[in-house]
């Protein structure tokens, strides 16, 4: 009986978190949106360059038409369709401060590292290999849970596992295998899809714990795909636990650590939220304090497009001026009557044409207009 209230208590903790995750995620719909069409313009220069040709003859436009604003001025039609150019100016505008970012991103970012095709190649290949080993070492040491384990434990480990390098795109694991291995995430950036949970892995990160120390069910809906083109340290679970039975002081850190671990990814949603948005905040203060700066010209393009902006919403503000200017000029030479009275005068002056019938309307306004006959 107490196995059956656990039970329920359990399945009413997941359902409240599967609940609080689809809040989070139809919330961060618009950012993820966002996210992908910045990658897009991000993976492409010359998408980028070609559009800012296109905004750059938008703000051509904005420039003359200010010029000749006055000459359009008396012509209400001229004027809307003026307004709507406008209106649609400050979108393009805003495109060459995008720009500017994502130039910021890409001195960041850095240029791509070319494979040499030497003959040395293969022993910088053995080099690179070692280096990722050494890392993966380091990592081990500075990762919780680990980092308490003894140095002969973490070096074994260490020696028994393998460097797997995965391009963008390839799935490191999913649903239809049958995964018994732990990885370490070297370089590069996976995510981790557990039925609706989608979590990001970086450098640093693990995967397969739990099922290493016995602590998850096999899930047949878990998968890892990867975002960027990744090395990852695998390490098997038989030589995982073969190590384990000859250190149980080792076996009960790393068995207890992941226990809290577990307890506490599905009791704290609302942490795990607030920590990752923490390091957005930490990412975009670190693109503009160690990106930006290092540009000048991308300064330039920023300002220039606020200056563009700045003078497009004065010329938008005079075009709307204008035209509540002309709509009152056009209201005082009309007659006040309401739409419904209006409509009942205008049937009644066709019907007035005809020679058989006469109508006698009388107006009370004093300002003569097509709609209104005095003792007709």
């Amino acid at each position: 009986a107490q196995k059956i209230l656990e039970a329920k208590a359990h399945e009413m903790e997941l359902r409240v978190q599967r609940r609080n995750q689809l809040m989070i995620r139809i919330l961060m719909m618009p950012v993820r949106a966002v996210t992908y069409i910045g990658s897009c313009f991000l993976a492409s220069p010359m998408a980028r360059q070609i559009w800012l040709y296109a905004t750059l003859l938008v703000c051509l436009f904005e420039l003359w038409s200010c010029a000749l604003f006055w000459a359009f001025s008396r012509d209400p039609n001229k004027l809307y369709v003026l307004e709507m150019l406008l209106h649609l100016d400050h979108w393009a505008n805003a495109w060459f401060l995008v720009d500017a970012l994502l130039q910021a991103l890409d001195k960041i970012r850095g240029g791509e590292v070319q494979e040499p095709s030497d003959g040395n190649s293969i022993m910088r290949k053995v080099d690179r290999q070692q280096q990722l080993t050494q890392k993966a070492r380091t990592l081990f040491t500075r990762l919780p849970g680990f980092s308490s384990c003894s140095s002969e434990f973490l070096l074994k480990i260490v020696d028994v596992g393998s460097v797997v390098s995965k391009k963008k795109g390839e799935v490191l694991y999913s649903e239809h295998d049958d995964n018994t291995s732990l990885f370490l995430i070297l370089e590069g950036e996976v995510i981790f899809r557990d039925g609706s949970r989608v979590t990001y892995i970086r450098e640093g990160g693990t995967l397969g714990e739990f099922k290493v120390f016995d602590l998850e069910q096999a899930n047949t809906e878990q998968r890892v795909e990867v975002v960027t083109d990744c090395e990852v340290f695998e390490l098997p679970e038989a030589a995982m636990k073969r190590f384990l039975e000859y250190s149980p002081a080792d076996r009960s850190i790393l068995t207890e650590f992941y226990k809290a671990k577990l307890q506490e990814l599905e009791t704290d949603d609302v942490r795990s939220c607030r920590r990752s948005m923490i390091k957005l905040f930490r990412s975009i203060a670190k693109f503009f304090t160690s990106g930006v700066q290092k540009a000048r010209a991308i300064w330039l393009q920023a300002v220039f497009a606020v200056l563009l902006i700045v003078v497009g919403s004065f010329a938008h503000g005079l075009v709307l001026s204008r035209l509540r200017e002309m709509e009152g000029e056009a209201n005082k030479d009309r007659c006040p009557h309401d739409t419904e009275q209006l409509w009942i005068l205008w049937i009644s002056g066709f019907c007035s044409e005809a020679p058989h019938h006469e109508s006698t309307l009388v107006c009370d306004c004093d300002v003569p207009c097509s709609y209104c006959w005095h003792d007709r």
